[in-house]
């Protein structure tokens, strides 16, 4: 059952299973201000509880550098214990890779192609999971 849903000309998030969900719209170019706002969204619906991500970013078109500055950084990773992307596009699959190796998240990240694939490896973060430490060293894997 979904909790907490909410809906943006750039993306639909709600809890569902103890995992945040976010989906993106179609041909979506995540900027500054989108990226921002979908922060305090996602804050505001955990009401500060530390929850695993899933994102579906098979709509983005890209993200802007300043996009990206806001989300690996303080309110952007707050209360994340990790994150499974969902990618079905080279152009996704090199914003991905240079993310993660660039920009080096302090959560652990993966890419997947695979919804299903993503929400198993995400259960191990969920609240009482075996990983949900921030601590933990980033990861680089492309699930097929």
């Amino acid at each position: 059952m979904r909790e907490n849903y909410f809906k943006s000309p750039y993306l639909e998030m709600w809890i569902e299973g103890g995992i945040l969900w976010g989906i993106y719209q179609q041909g979506i170019v995540v900027t500054k201000e989108v990226a921002v706002s979908q922060i305090k969204e996602r804050i505001r619906i955990t009401n500060e509880v530390t929850y695993p991500i899933f994102i579906d970013l098979r709509g983005v078109k890209y993200f802007t550098k300043e996009a990206r500055e806001e989300l690996k950084k303080g309110d952007g990773i707050k209360y994340i214990s990790a994150g499974g992307f969902l990618i079905n596009s080279v152009i996704l699959r090199i914003f991905g890779d240079y993310f993660i190796k660039l920009e080096k998240p302090t959560v652990p990240v993966k890419l997947f192609t695979e919804q299903k694939k993503a929400l198993e490896w995400l259960q191990k973060y969920k609240a009482g999971g075996t990983s949900t430490s921030h601590k933990s060293s980033f990861e680089l894997k492309v699930v097929l």
